[in-house]
């Protein structure tokens, strides 16, 4: 595998890992205290999830250079976070729907209905839109 792709996985994987942490959620010191006495049952419980055991392969494959195996865990993992995010993103939609009472709180949560809500289409190839940067 050429120093360019390996560069390119590198980089797959940071964002990958990038994307995982973002559905970690912010906590208060109180509530950060009372998980912190759960830590090994919840470490094992996450450590189980579907994500979390594609992304410890992909890291594997990444390691060992096992391009196909890289590719798919690196679906794998994706495809189950988008689920989780998609799922989110339709409830967000919905938030305000049984409220009985208008509370003005709408106009202060941005539902972002301008972001495209689909799962990723693998077995499309989209063409490279980058800006191509030219060094003099």
């Amino acid at each position: 595998m050429s120093r360019d792709a390996q560069t390119h996985l590198a980089e797959a994987l940071l964002l990958l890992e990038d994307y995982a942490l973002s559905f970690k959620r912010e906590m208060s010191l109180q509530i950060r205290a009372v998980f912190n006495g759960l830590t090994p049952k919840l470490a094992k419980v996450f450590s189980e999830m579907p994500r979390e055991r594609a992304i410890a392969r992909l890291r594997h494959a990444f390691e060992s250079r096992d391009f196909q195996s890289f590719v798919k865990d690196f679906r794998d993992a994706s495809d189950d976070m988008d689920k989780q995010f998609l799922k989110m993103r339709e409830a967000r939609k919905h938030i305000f729907d049984w409220d009985i009472n208008d509370w003005n709180c709408a106009h202060d949560l941005d539902l972002e209905l301008h972001r495209c809500d689909e799962m990723v289409n693998w077995k499309i190839n989209e063409p490279d839109t980058r800006p191509l940067y030219r060094y003099p």
